[in-house]
């Protein structure tokens, strides 16, 4: 059973995905209406690696 707060802010099949850099870029995604894995990986200095699978 759900509460109050989960009914209001679970919405079933209305979410989405996306990997946000921590100065609030966003890297990849979002990933909308789909399955799928974002993936991100980075390396020294400014080497950066990211996509999706779907």
């Amino acid at each position: 059973m759900q509460t109050d707060y989960q009914k209001e802010w679970i919405k079933p099949g209305g979410g989405w995905t996306a990997i946000i850099a921590p100065g609030g870029s966003i890297l990849d995604g979002p990933l909308k209406g789909k399955e799928g894995i974002l993936y991100a990986g980075s390396g020294y200095g400014n080497d950066c690696e990211y996509g999706a699978l779907a």
